[in-house]
């Protein structure tokens, strides 16, 4: 018998799985600052760029289209560990997997076993490639029983690296536990979205809170995105285009809202179906007309994806239009009168119909009714 394969991470010394993960430790769900301008320029045909690509083929989540871009375009890009190894192998019980694993219990058995090719010693040989080497090894590591070697806290970063790995491998339920006291001892947990701006934390938890279930970070989160986000969602690589397409639908259809608005308030002006008075309409039509102008949305009219416009500050820029000052005087009579400035303002008419409607997804809206929440 063939002298069999000594691989640097043994979880189980007699195990019959050997896993090689190619490339480890690629780039993770890289943030590019310049994103939105990107997306601008392509809207308006300035400049053409590749879609992203939010589910890429194989085990390979985190193979960055963006990361690829970004090099060449100097941009920076976030620490991350690196690797001088082309490879890391995992010595593994094909038990545990089946057990805990829906994608190994899948591979490991029928057909695909009888497919899976296997080493000169004998073991079923699995490949995988661009996953971080130590959320790996966390994650078998818990599926092997290990718990003396889990941490008790992680960083937002790390959790996240976790759970590309947990839904690429459907092994929620052997880590939900832990997940739930990594997530708990995160400083401010859930994400405040009357706070934070859009950001790539934002991203990281919906990712977080999808993959682990947890309702109130996955709503926040969500409404965060909505209300903040200034082009179509960005992915970064990660497994969450179900909720991207959600997020930009509920953004657009929000600041559609917003602006029909505007446009529609324009036209009643022009009607005279708002305002006292001939004069009031005239005044009130001219200060909307040159802010609009100003603002660049006059004309041509905005239509969707509205890039770098976030809901939350085109309703406060709608809401501060300025209506200028002037007085009404009264018809000349004997008796006696006072001059007073006028009292219609187009935030009287606009107020009422830009109320923020915002709210965040239901993980239900995106799982399904089944689902149970945690």
């Amino acid at each position: 018998m063939a002298n069999p394969v000594v691989a640097p991470w043994e979880l189980d010394p007699e195990g019959d799985v050997l896993l090689t993960l190619h490339n480890p430790n690629a780039p993770f769900a890289v943030w590019d600052e310049y994103w939105y301008r990107k997306q601008i320029f392509s809207f308006w045909g300035q400049l053409v760029t590749e879609p992203q690509k939010s589910e890429p083929a194989k085990a390979t989540p985190q193979t960055q289209t963006e990361a690829t871009s970004e090099k060449k375009q100097g941009l920076p890009i976030p620490d991350q560990p690196t690797s001088s190894k082309p490879k890391v192998q995992f010595l593994l019980s094909s038990k545990h997997l089946s057990l805990s694993s829906g994608y190994f219990k899948n591979l490991l058995r029928g057909p695909w076993k009888e497919a899976t090719p296997t080493s000169p010693d004998g073991r079923l040989c699995v490949d995988a490639e661009d996953w971080d080497e130590n959320s790996l090894l966390l994650l078998m590591r818990i599926i092997h029983g290990h718990n003396f070697k889990v941490p008790k806290s992680m960083t937002l970063e790390e959790i996240a690296k976790v759970a590309v790995l947990v839904d690429y491998y459907q092994c929620h339920e052997a880590v939900m536990v832990w997940s739930d006291v990594w997530i708990d001892k995160i400083p401010n947990p859930i994400p405040n979205p009357d706070e934070n701006a859009f950001n790539r934390d934002t991203i990281l938890w919906i990712l977080v809170a999808q993959v682990f279930r947890k309702e109130q970070s996955f709503r926040n989160a969500t409404l965060a995105a909505i209300q903040y986000c200034k082009g179509r969602f960005p992915t970064l690589g990660l497994p969450i285009t179900a909720v991207a397409d959600r997020i930009d639908k509920e953004r657009e259809k929000l600041l559609g809202q917003v602006f029909t608005c505007v446009y529609d308030l324009l036209k009643r002006l022009r009607r005279q179906q708002v305002g006292c008075s001939f004069a009031c309409s005239s005044m009130m039509l001219g200060a909307l007309s040159i802010q609009l102008h100003q603002l660049g949305i006059f004309e041509p009219q905005l239509y969707p994806p509205y890039p770098r416009y976030c809901y939350v500050i085109a309703i406060s820029i709608m809401l501060n239009i300025a209506t200028p000052e002037w007085m009404v005087v009264p018809q000349l009579t004997y008796a006696p009168f006072t001059i007073q400035n006028h009292a219609c303002t187009l935030w009287h008419f606009l107020s009422p119909m830009l109320i923020n409607k915002a709210k965040g997804i239901e993980l239900a809206d995106i799982q399904g009714e089944g689902v149970k929440m945690v």
